[in-house]
Order: C-alpha cells, then sequence, then structure tokens
C-alpha cells in the first residue's frame, strides 16, 4: 500500500488521518489540540524523508524539512525505539502530600471554613510532622475543589415568600407564557460619591511597594436616579430625591418636613410621566407599540393607591404583577452593576454631585445594546431556576 506522506496533505489542505503511519502506531490523546497534531504531523514527516532516503544524512533531511540541528536525529531514534513519535507524559515535581495529608487537611477546613492556609500548615506541621508553605496548601485545596471566597449576600425570603414567588414563576412560564421584549423593566439606584466597602474589598493587581488605598464610604452622599430599560433601549435618566443632594419639595405632613426620600406624589408627577413617555418612544415601531407592559416593584410610592389608579388610566391591564423582594429576578440589576463598574473606572470618588452626574451621564450613553438583548433573553433561566429552586435566591 502506497503511502500518503503528511506534507502533500499539508500542501492540498487535507485532514490527514494519524492512523496511516501503522508502522509507528500513533494515537493521539483526546481531545488533541491543532498545534500537537501539527507537531506530531512534522515528526512523522521528518521521519518518513529519512526513511525514504537511506543514503542521506540526518542534517540534509533537517535542511529539507527546514527543522532545527539534531531534530531528525531524536525523532528518528525515537521511532525506532518506541514504535512512536509522541510526547511522553510528563510526571513533573512529585506531591510534598499524600493521600493522608490532604484528607487532614479537608478535615480542618469542613470543621473551620474561616482558618487560613498558613494556619493549615502550622497544624500539619505539628500534627503530622510535614513541613509545606502556606501555598502548597493552598494548591491542594484548589485541586480538590476548595475555594477561599466571601459568602454570597442574598434575601432571606419567607415561605409565604418562596411559595409565592413559584406561583408567579409558574403562572408567567406556563399559563402567559409571555415575551419579556414587551416589557419595559423599571428601578431606581444610588450612585454613592464614594465606593461602597464591598468595592473597596476588591482585589486587583499592583506592582510590589506600591498597593493601592481606597476610603470606604461612610454614609456617603450620592445621586438617587430612576431608569426604564427594555430589549430595544433605555429611557433618559431621572434625578429624583435621595442620597442627600437633592431636597424634596414635597411636605410629609406625619414628620412635618419634607420628605427624605422618593414620596408618591413626586413618584406620580415627576417619575412615571417621562418613563412612560419614554417607554413609548422606545416601543415606537415595533409589534408592541400599543400593548407593552410596564414593570415595578413593590416599593411604597409604586403600590400607592394613587399610583395604581394613575396607572389604571393611563395603562389599563398592563402593569406586570410582580412578588414582593425579588429584585434577584429583574435583569434591570445587572445593568446597575455594569454602570457602576464602568462608573469606577473613569473614578473612584467624586467631589461634587454634579461631577457624579456627568459622569453617570456618559456611562448611561454607553449601555451596549447587545447587554440589553442578552438580559432579556436570560429572563426565561431567571423563572426556571427560581422555579427549581423552590422560590428561593437565585
Amino acid at each position: 500500500m502506497q503511502h500518503v506522506f503528511p506534507d502533500r496533505i499539508l500542501a492540498n489542505r487535507v485532514h490527514c488521518p494519524l492512523t496511516i503511519w501503522p508502522c509507528l502506531q500513533v494515537q493521539m490523546p483526546k481531545p488533541a489540540t491543532l498545534d500537537t497534531q501539527s507537531r506530531t504531523i512534522k515528526r512523522i514527516s521528518c521521519v518518513e524523508r529519512y526513511k525514504q532516503k537511506k543514503d542521506c544524512s540526518y542534517r540534509a533531511v533537517e535542511r529539507t524539512g527546514k527543522h532545527g540541528s539534531g531534530y531528525a536525529k531524536r525523532w528518528v531514534g525515537r521511532a525506532a525505539a518506541e514504535k512512536s513519535v509522541q510526547d511522553r507524559p510528563r510526571k513533573g515535581r512529585p506531591s510534598k502530600l499524600t493521600e493522608r495529608d490532604i484528607s487532614f487537611i479537608k478535615r480542618l477546613v469542613e470543621a473551620d471554613a474561616r482558618v487560613g492556609s498558613a494556619e493549615v500548615a502550622r497544624k500539619l506541621g505539628a500534627e503530622i510532622g510535614v513541613c509545606v508553605t502556606a501555598k502548597t496548601v493552598r494548591n491542594a485545596l484548589k485541586n480538590i475543589g476548595f475555594k477561599y471566597s466571601s459568602p454570597r449576600k442574598i434575601l432571606q425570603h419567607s415561605v409565604v415568600q418562596r411559595s409565592k414567588r413559584v406561583r408567579w414563576c409558574k403562572h408567567i412560564r406556563n399559563t402567559l407564557r409571555l415575551s419579556f421584549q414587551k416589557v419595559m423593566f423599571t428601578d431606581s439606584k444610588l450612585f454613592t460619591l464614594h465606593p461602597s466597602a464591598a468595592t473597596c474589598a476588591a482585589q486587583r493587581w499592583h506592582a510590589t511597594g506600591k498597593r493601592p488605598t481606597v476610603a470606604p464610604a461612610r454614609h456617603s452622599k450620592g445621586v438617587h436616579v430612576y431608569m426604564g430599560a427594555t430589549a430595544f433601549g433605555v429611557t433618559s435618566l431621572v434625578f429624583v430625591t435621595g442620597g442627600g443632594t437633592k431636597l424634596s419639595s414635597y411636605w410629609n405632613p406625619k414628620a412635618k418636613s419634607v420628605y427624605r426620600g422618593v414620596c408618591a406624589e413626586e413618584y406620580q408627577k415627576e417619575v412615571l410621566p417621562i418613563l412612560l413617555q419614554e417607554g413609548k418612544r422606545l416601543f415606537k415601531g415595533t409589534r408592541w407599540a400599543h400593548n407593552w407592559i410596564l414593570q415595578q416593584d413593590n416599593a411604597r410610592p409604586h403600590v400607592d393607591a394613587g399610583t395604581l389608579g394613575f396607572l389604571r388610566q393611563e395603562m389599563p391591564d398592563r402593569l406586570l404583577d410582580w412578588p414582593s423582594a425579588s429584585p434577584d429576578l429583574s435583569w434591570i440589576e445587572n445593568l446597575w452593576a455594569w454602570m457602576e463598574k464602568e462608573l469606577r473606572k473613569q473614578s473612584s470618588h467624586f467631589k461634587t454631585a454634579q461631577e457624579l452626574r456627568t459622569a453617570l451621564l456618559d456611562v448611561h450613553k454607553r449601555i451596549p445594546h447587545v447587554h440589553l438583548a442578552n438580559y432579556v433573553k436570560g429572563m426565561r433561566r431567571r423563572i426556571s431556576r427560581c422555579s427549581d429552586m423552590q422560590g428561593g435566591m437565585i
């Protein structure tokens, strides 16, 4: 049988099955990368050239194949001795920890989740007599599936709230079969002049001896904004009372002072009209231009009798029922997180509220439409996950 040479195969751009060279018994590990396959094919070509030209030297084969010095001798010898031109398995440095040591480390971590790697290394040396560094302990824990990180903060739901969340998810998914492309999600967010403690705790790379410093917010002032978001774009930002930089013009008769936050009257007069007008603009030209749906959470100004009456008049039967304590079901929270991250890229600290407003408006203009489309597509997965977790926080 006439062999097909790999160099001709590469020239004709035809896929080369490595089993065409049975004399070397080449079996590539699965999955093999393209780089590994190309290296193996080069070695096979070199050995085949040497076998076809018995009187030529190693150096002549290397010049023909444009290989380095010693390449042909190494792989021709390997093919003759081992019947293979593959890389030998690499064992690396033997581990300092035995299975008994790793089991001891695992028991320590499971008994106390807050124990540090340095403390584990000290106990390992004191009780078992194995002297390793904290880095070795961390690598061992990573290899057996452990990760050192802060706990994820979640909302605690009562049994009633969890059952309502499950019923809502099933109603949206099975009964209404709602298309979330026709929904405008609305929410408010407080952006502070200084970063939060969680932002300050984020790890980052820095040069040795030049560790950056940040000042976490302590009752920091900021700006309070409302925004609506759809698959087709976002509304303009509506700056409202809150954050200590904008005083309310509405009187609270019970406290005998102005409101400190957004009240129902301010929401009805200054926020809702803008959101509804912007919603009409965003859905104009789509098939939901006259039947798009508004989503809002259950904050006090949103469920006030005057607010609900205003919405029944402006948008009859077009307000999406929303379960309480469910910010995780709204994808606009992801959008707020993206805006916060982009805002802190410009500056970690802002001196004035006007400077923060300017930066926030600049970030608002740069919201990628592909993010909006992906967030809307992910709503089905959110609902399914919430239902699978029996109404728990996703």
